[in-house]
């Protein structure tokens, strides 16, 4: 998957308002993949300061766990969706970052196609993956207008309860996250309405 993210810009969007953690957990594993694919390469994480407030800051084990090096990790706060623009833009254009992810409440007025083409021209000199989540945008992933290579609606999904011989307490699954490939650039005969459930045993939302 991961070899597929390279150069372009990705939109993981949220299905609703409560699937917004859905969305960011996929995004961080998606960075993640990017990383393992580019290990000598480093990862940003751009976050809102309005987003920090609703949603809190990045869990430092968590990120372990999922694979996220600390000491490849830049983690940027902006001000607003203008600042994380820019932020994204110029680190999509070094060639020693593996992935940018933006945690952004940008509106649909600032999201535009020029915004998004100057992020997928970016992405595609420095050769990472722009992964933006667009919080403010949930439930518009078949009606964005973007220059994104692809598009993923992500949302929540109940974990199925693990097999009674092996859990005798009856507890949850890993959790799992509903992806919905809305676009795919290239990739032709896809079902944009089929929902697939990804499973993360080592983050839990």
């Amino acid at each position: 998957v991961a070899g597929g993210l390279a150069g372009g810009l990705h939109e993981i969007v949220p299905a609703s308002a409560p699937d917004v953690h859905a969305a960011l957990t996929l995004a961080l594993h998606m960075a993640a993949s990017c990383a393992r694919q580019k290990p000598s390469a480093g990862l940003v994480l751009v976050v809102e300061d309005f987003v920090a407030l609703e949603t809190g800051a990045p869990y430092g084990p968590g990120l372990v766990e999922i694979g996220v090096d600390p000491e490849r990790l830049v983690i940027v706060r902006t001000q607003d969706a203008r600042e994380t623009l820019r932020v994204m833009e110029d680190a999509l254009k070094c060639a020693a970052v593996a992935a940018v992810l933006a945690e952004s409440a940008i509106p649909h007025r600032l999201y535009t196609l020029d915004a998004s083409r100057r992020l997928a021209l970016a992405a595609r000199a420095g050769g990472g993956a722009g992964l933006m989540v667009p919080l403010a945008l949930a439930g518009s992933a078949a009606r964005l207008s973007s220059a994104a290579a692809s598009r993923i609606e992500a949302q929540r999904r109940s974990s199925p309860q693990e097999p009674v011989g092996e859990n005798r307490f009856g507890l949850p699954g890993p959790p799992l996250i509903g992806a919905r490939l809305v676009k795919a650039r290239g990739l032709f005969g896809f079902d944009s309405e089929r929902v697939h459930e990804v499973a993360f045993h080592a983050f839990s939302i």
